[in-house]
């Protein structure tokens, strides 16, 4: 099964890790927490992921090709991304298996998102 099956956590641009669109996500408006099962720290059995904002194109400047940047937590460097990562992240962020294959999420969508425009990719 090892073989076919991949369990490592990037998304299928091998360049950009699952980890990077749970950062891109994180300092744009959602929230997330991994829990661990109580023998082991090593791989997440559940996640939780809460989004407080979504963020229209015309909300984010003048081009969606305009990049914004946060730090890499463990290497210390500046990472960019643009509007389409952002976008991206909402699908790839969910791709995470672990070894064991028994991962779940529970994802909330807080109501005051829908007082304002949502953008059509998201619904």
């Amino acid at each position: 099964m090892t073989r076919y099956l991949d369990t490592i956590s990037y998304t299928a641009t091998v360049y950009k890790y699952r980890m990077h669109y749970e950062i891109v996500l994180s300092s744009t408006g959602c929230e997330f927490q991994h829990f661990y099962p109580a023998n082991t720290k090593k791989l997440y059995s559940f996640s939780k992921m809460i989004i407080k904002k979504i963020i229209a194109p015309e909300e984010w400047g003048m081009s969606t090709l305009k990049e914004m940047d946060y730090i890499h937590p463990e290497q210390k460097v500046v990472v960019k991304y643009n509007y389409w990562d952002y976008i991206d992240g909402f699908n790839k962020v969910l791709l995470y298996e672990n070894a064991n294959r028994k991962h779940s999420w529970f994802i909330k969508i807080c109501s005051n998102i829908f007082e304002r425009h949502v953008p059509n990719w998201f619904l």
